[in-house]
């Protein structure tokens, strides 16, 4: 994964680009939301996982620093590639062969591109 990966081709061929970093880490927590519905979790557990995580940035200071800091993006990135590793192992997910069929839908669609540089439906 990089900047030669499809997604990346796609997104960038549409006028995407990384103008804000937070911008595009909001749109994981879109996906990562989705991911928690469409495995079952409800309304309740999935605010209260992300409640959690608002706290415990909120103790350690962190929140309200509002800059980008590549080296935490670089390990926090590494913790959801892993987590996701796992989760797509035990569903018995082929993750190649689903992110080329969710892109084949995605390019369908129509884009536009938001103040952060993210893809967004219109």
């Amino acid at each position: 994964i990089g900047m030669t990966s499809p997604a990346y081709n796609f997104a960038v061929s549409l006028g995407g680009h990384f103008g804000r970093p937070a911008g595009h880490a909001l749109k994981v927590l879109e996906k990562a939301v989705e991911l928690c519905i469409a495995a079952g979790a409800n309304a309740y557990e999935t605010q209260r996982k992300v409640d959690n995580q608002i706290k415990q940035a909120m103790d350690k200071g962190e929140l309200g620093l509002y800059q980008y800091d590549k080296d935490a993006c670089a390990k926090e990135c590494a913790d959801v590639s892993l987590w996701l590793a796992v989760f797509v192992d035990h569903a018995g997910i082929d993750l190649d062969a689903a992110e080329s069929a969710k892109l084949r839908i995605l390019q369908k669609r129509r884009w536009q591109v938001d103040d952060d540089g993210v893809l967004r439906r219109p």
